[in-house]
């Protein structure tokens, strides 16, 4: 039988991939995976698709999905439309990706699931992501690499847009 976890997925190129069982949040070790980017010999890096998809194809193969949750994006006033359109096409890709290897996915908008994890947090909304981590997770490693001296928003994010999944989940009663 497949142990069933949540996915949590902080879109962007600079983005994390949480992988979270469910369970109590005490006994948790949550995997984080990269946003998986290609980087051309001369231009920026972009999405790597086929490794997304591979990625993806590993969760189901390995564990029970029970949901995906992918934050949602939106273009804001005042980005560039080449901003806008990397930001769309991310998470298009993402979602579609999701969609193709069957995944049950939600798209909360980030003031939702900030609101339900991060209230009365002092700070923006990077700061109080890496307090609500660590309290809920006080031995998980935040740092984008070992090398990393302190803990970076994006893997925090993936870990809380996880976390917020998994309560779906349970409040849902789809635990199995």
């Amino acid at each position: 039988m497949k142990n069933a976890v949540v996915v949590g997925v902080d879109p962007g190129k600079s983005g994390f991939i949480c992988l979270l069982g469910l369970g109590n949040v005490e006994h948790i070790a949550p995997e984080f995976y990269p946003m998986p980017v290609v980087q051309p010999v001369n231009g920026k890096c972009q999405y790597d698709t086929a490794g997304l998809v591979r990625l993806f194809r590993s969760f189901t193969g390995m564990f029970d999905v029970r949901l995906a949750v992918i934050e949602s994006q939106q273009a804001y006033p005042g980005q560039g439309g080449t901003s806008n359109f990397s930001t769309g096409y991310g998470y298009g890709l993402l979602m579609g990706v999701a969609a193709a290897v069957g995944l049950a996915v939600d798209s909360p908008h980030p003031r939702t699931w900030q609101k339900d994890l991060c209230r009365d947090l002092p700070g923006d909304p990077k700061m109080k992501s890496i307090l609500a981590s660590g309290r809920l997770f006080p031995t998980v490693d935040l740092r984008r690499t070992e090398r990393c001296k302190g803990p970076d928003d994006n893997k925090s994010d993936s870990l809380l847009i996880a976390e917020w999944g998994r309560r779906k989940v349970q409040n849902m009663g789809m635990l199995g």
